[in-house]
């Protein structure tokens, strides 16, 4: 065919009438795929390698670190007294209420009624503990000073004794010369005879001081006797009498608790939430405040105490990251606190152990009448920049807090369905 036709029209028959065609170009459809190519690289790799940490999300409050304390009043009555203002600091022991809980009658209130006839019947016990204390003491004195002189009549004794015990052996000279004198007829029987008596008479009046220096010794010992049984008396006595006053001084304890109680601070603490006053009618266990402990370590620190349900509690561990919110001060305005947890409670809390007045909107948050756990947290700062000042958090102050667990890629949480059914199977 080459050779019936000339190379002119095979060159020419290509062509054609309306010109070659020609593609336009078009830089923003290409900027467009660039952008489009890098923003899906760039979500890939975010998805690949980008992080999102778990949290969990509970409710909670401002709490002193060393916890609170509620008073309640441990009886129903009338507060009569209230020593103690709102944030003032005591001491151990110091009495914060006094509440009146006697009874009256058409005589006068029972417990005054009551107390004046103890002190009347304490009164008289006083009166004859004194009258009997005296009464033998006048007694043992008494006793003190027959025994002396008895003493003083055996010591007299014993001298007369010792006398006549010389006239006798002068006596018995005499006789034994007169007798000789006679033997030889220088003198009578007669006189011999009347020194024999007189020897007898000094014998005789020597036995009779003998026995009136016995007489007096048991005498004395009788008065001994009396003495140590009127102070064994007086002793017994002395405790019967004190034993009375213990019971009257019990009985008038017992009335005062009776007609009044004091509530006194179990420790140095600051008062706070003070809701007693003086004349309001309190029922038994009513609240009337509630103590911050004080401690030298320790005084005036803050933590954050949160209250999760069991289904939130599983993977919090000391030392994870937590996002505070306070209802205060809005975070979208004021930011977020930080802490640390510190403590996991490992009991589950009831209602009824949970912090005074929060425990139906810890439950309510928490969306569950389940038990709940407490998680201290340690706060990095104690306050809140608001208003270019430091504003002082405070006790009681609720909050939601988000609690950082473990941290993982996107990529994990897209595919942890499928790694779950994987453990299973």
């Amino acid at each position: 065919m080459s050779d019936l036709f000339r190379p002119e029209v095979l060159n020419s028959a290509p062509r054609s009438y309306f010109g070659s065609a020609r593609l336009g170009h078009q830089p923003l459809l290409s900027a467009i795929t660039v952008a489009v190519a890098l923003v899906g690289f760039l979500l890939l790799t975010f998805v690949c390698v980008g992080e999102i940490p778990r949290k969990v999300k509970v409710s909670g409050l401002i709490a002193p670190s060393l916890g609170n304390l509620p008073l309640v009043a441990n009886a129903t009555g009338v507060i009569r007294e209230v020593r103690i203002t709102e944030g003032e600091e005591t001491r151990g022991g110091n009495i914060l209420v006094v509440i009146a809980t006697g009874r009256s009658t058409g005589h006068g209130p029972t417990g005054n009624l009551v107390a004046q006839g103890i002190s009347a019947r304490r009164k008289a016990v006083e009166s004859e503990s004194t009258t009997r204390d005296h009464q033998a003491a006048h007694k043992i004195e008494a006793l003190s000073r027959r025994t002396k002189h008895l003493q003083r009549e055996i010591r007299e004794s014993d001298e007369e004794s010792d006398l006549l015990t010389r006239r006798i052996s002068l006596a018995k000279r005499t006789v034994d010369r007169y007798e000789a004198l006679a033997d030889e007829g220088f003198v009578s029987t007669l006189q011999v005879q009347r020194h024999h008596e007189d020897l007898m008479e000094l014998q005789g009046r020597l036995h009779a001081a003998r026995k009136s220096r016995s007489v007096l010794e048991r005498e004395v010992l009788d008065m001994a006797a009396e003495i140590a049984s009127t102070e064994a008396q007086r002793t017994a006595e002395a405790w019967q009498l004190r034993r009375q006053q213990a019971a009257l001084q019990q009985e008038s304890v017992e009335n005062e608790e009776r007609r009044e109680i004091v509530i006194a601070a179990p420790g140095d603490a600051t008062v706070t939430a003070l809701t007693a006053k003086v004349g309001q009618v309190v029922q038994e266990g009513q609240p009337l405040m509630t103590l911050v402990p004080r401690d030298s370590r320790t005084a005036g620190r803050l933590e954050a105490e949160l209250f999760a349900p069991s289904r939130a509690i599983g993977f919090v561990a000391p030392g994870q990251l937590v996002l505070l919110r306070l209802a205060a001060f809005p975070y979208q305005k004021f930011g977020l606190q930080r802490g640390r947890v510190t403590a996991i409670s490992r009991t589950p809390l009831g209602a009824q152990e949970l912090p005074s007045g929060q425990a139906a909107s810890l439950l309510q948050a928490a969306q569950t009448s389940e038990p709940l756990y407490r998680i201290k947290v340690a706060l990095d700062a104690e306050s809140i920049r608001a208003y270019g000042r430091d504003v002082m958090l405070k006790p009681g102050m609720v909050l939601e807090a988000d609690i950082h667990q473990e941290r993982r890629t996107i990529l994990e949480w897209l595919f942890e369905p499928l790694i779950a059914v994987g453990r299973r199977i």
